[in-house]
């Protein structure tokens, strides 16, 4: 994900084969955060100028880091 400070960006996590829950966490606050938005969904903002990695994982300990970049 690329974004600007400021900008919101919506990511959604699309797995049809399972019906998991899902969390997020960002590898840094200062840069972008992360917040539910539904089931499978979440709201990544952008704080300030950086790299980070929000890393989504599900209830079985399967994760996937997507990385974030805010100018």
């Amino acid at each position: 994900i690329s974004m600007m400070v400021g900008q919101n960006q919506n990511l959604t996590v699309e797995e049809p084969r399972y019906h998991n829950s899902f969390s997020a966490s960002s590898s840094n606050d200062l840069v972008a955060t992360v917040a539910v938005n539904g089931p499978s969904a979440f709201v990544v903002s952008a704080v300030g100028v950086g790299s980070c990695v929000i890393l989504i994982s599900d209830n079985r300990g399967n994760s996937v880091p997507v990385p974030v970049v805010v100018n």
